[in-house]
């Protein structure tokens, strides 16, 4: 590879010092997605089972402000502040469940965003880089024509360096493109089964509410 740019002109290497800041990014943003999402799978089943054989809030309080990557914790968190401001109030009789699930839905839109934080980078890399290669392609073959018509004749040991140079810009778009892709795709399946989990988990902590305290819909 450095041996086909080393003939490139300063475009070229302008181009593919852009990618390999697009490429060196993005794989920072994949490995910290992946282990964070590894940890918050693991921290979820261990939530879920404190939360589902705790006798008392308190308990699945004090296993939620510990396993703080899980979304379940913060989605646990904001109903049980909720359900506190309600029970605080002397004149309330009974606990409202609209209340309780706009904020277990508001809890939840905020641990996706958190979960989809950096998402967006790897989706500009994903698009842009193939585009940025070509230009760099392109512009290497109009430098090639360029020297075609100063020398009068298609000599290929003239015009052959320019373009084996200029098409590396197209090879290097593609490799920081494509691993950018793939995890994309990757980390948004994880992204949504956590969404999954976090409805599901919100419908259990509204059943527990209508069958442990008096509720009015």
């Amino acid at each position: 590879m450095i041996d086909l740019v080393r003939g490139a002109g300063s475009m070229a290497w302008f181009l593919l010092f852009v990618l390999a800041i697009f490429s060196v990014v993005s794989w920072a943003i994949i490995l910290d997605r992946m282990m964070l999402f590894r940890k918050a799978q693991r921290e979820s089943q261990e939530f879920l089972e404190t939360f589902r054989n705790s006798s008392k809030f308190s308990q699945a309080k004090s296993a939620a402000e510990e396993l703080e990557t899980t979304p379940l914790s913060g989605v646990f968190l904001a109903g049980h502040a909720e359900l506190s401001a309600q029970k605080n109030i002397s004149e309330q009789p009974s606990i409202l469940l609209s209340p309780l699930e706009r904020s277990l839905q508001r809890a939840a839109r905020a641990e996706r965003a958190r979960l989809q934080r950096l998402m967006m980078f790897l989706a500009t890399t994903a698009a842009v880089c193939p585009f940025i290669g070509l230009f760099g392609t392109v512009w290497g073959i109009m430098v090639s024509f360029s020297a075609i018509g100063s020398y009068g004749t298609p000599d290929i040991a003239v015009v052959a360096p320019g373009i084996s140079a200029a098409l590396t810009t197209t090879a290097a778009g593609l490799a920081a493109a494509i691993p950018a892709v793939v995890a994309y795709n990757y980390l948004q399946t994880q992204i949504r089964g956590f969404v999954a989990q976090m409805e599901d988990f919100g419908l259990e902590f509204l059943a527990l509410i209508e069958r442990n305290f008096s509720t009015e819909a």
